[in-house]
């Protein structure tokens, strides 16, 4: 019989491909990858020491303990520990985010305390006649001030015959 006439699927009689089974070769992989030169460098770089690979021989003594339950029983377990996993977002309204946020982030807008520290601040311009009734205050730098207001003489743009041609020779008594 021709499998593209059999509806079934596989031989078995069952109503569809089997259910996927743990993939042991994966972490296996992870733990040989972890104990080699370049990943414990890497975290020994990013957290300051190295890994013991402990979570990886969990990972792979769980496949195989996995491996030899039953199909049914370990479609159980594996649901539920889906099940218990917390989701990575989390879900909120507008004002619940906005809350959140002013709560983390509050203190770099200045909107933190009384006091007003803060990286960022939010700065009107002034009015006009404030502006005008300001009083300038003195410079941090002194000298600055008086050379910032000082009229710094430009040299004469170059204008001279020649200014396209090749410059002289140099008289260095070289040959």
């Amino acid at each position: 019989m021709d499998p593209k006439e059999n509806p079934g699927g596989g031989g078995d009689g069952g109503g569809g491909p089997a259910p996927p089974r743990p993939d042991c070769v994966k972490c296996f992989d992870a733990l040989w990858f972890c104990y080699s030169p370049y990943y414990q460098l890497q975290n020994y770089y990013r957290h300051g020491e190295f890994d013991n690979c402990f979570g990886k021989w969990g990972d792979l003594v769980d496949c195989l303990w996995l491996k030899t339950r039953r199909a049914a029983e370990a479609e159980e377990i594996l649901a539920a520990r889906e099940k218990a996993r917390p989701h990575i977002w989390t879900y909120r309204t507008v004002d619940e985010a906005s809350d959140n946020w002013l709560r983390m982030y509050g203190h770099l807008v200045g909107l933190g305390g009384e006091d007003g520290g803060g990286l960022v601040r939010v700065i009107t311009p002034p009015s006009a006649a404030a502006a005008a009734a300001a009083v300038p205050r003195p410079a941090t730098f002194p000298g600055l001030a008086a050379a910032a207001t000082a009229a710094v003489p430009r040299p004469p743009p170059f204008t001279g015959a020649g200014a396209g041609a090749a410059p002289p020779p140099s008289k260095s008594g070289g040959s």
